[in-house]
């Protein structure tokens, strides 16, 4: 009788390990959002049809709208305080290791992309990439934007700065 309920507890375990490790592994579809710029006077719809709009905002009623997007959806982006620069981060990559397939971050100027950095050319050990079942995870911590330089850190302990006007990497490569 004893050994029937640690067989019975082992398998309920068990399910309910594989149980979770199905939904916590699975995709977010697309969804609208928007974002403000630190000083509030900008914003960056982004919507799940994979276009974003850039607007100034001259009061509680009136948006102008500054710029458009269109063809990628990101579930992080970022605008700076005069409403020019946007940051997109790359979505959860899928497969078990940094490609040069998989964006990490995108800058852009005025909905033009100004330069992007894969996965791959930010990761620079492999070791310490988190996989799950089907995708893994390239950022450590929640990345920050001040002014026109944005911090990024990588699951290897790498902390990127990056100039948002140019996307040049300052520090951390």
């Amino acid at each position: 009788m004893k050994n029937n309920t640690i067989i019975i507890l082992f398998l309920f375990s068990s399910i309910a390990f594989f149980v979770n490790a199905i939904f916590y592994d699975e995709e977010i579809a697309p969804y609208t959002y928007t974002i403000y710029s630190s000083n509030k006077d900008y914003s960056f719809k982004m919507n799940s049809d994979s276009s974003g709009i850039a607007y100034q905002i001259r009061n509680t009623r009136y948006k102008k709208e500054m710029w458009k997007t269109n063809g990628w959806y990101s579930f992080q982006t970022f605008i700076t305080d005069d409403g020019k620069y946007l940051i997109r981060l790359g979505n959860w990559p899928r497969g078990e290791s940094p490609s040069e397939k998989d964006l990490a971050i995108a800058f852009y100027n005025k909905g033009k992309l100004i330069k992007s950095y894969s996965t791959r050319e930010l990761i620079k050990n492999d070791s310490l990439v988190v996989v799950t079942v089907s995708h893994y995870m390239f950022m450590k911590d929640e990345p920050s934007l001040t002014d026109y330089y944005f911090q990024l850190k990588t699951i290897d302990e790498i902390v990127y700065e990056f100039d948002v006007r140019t996307g040049e990497i300052l520090s951390g490569s």
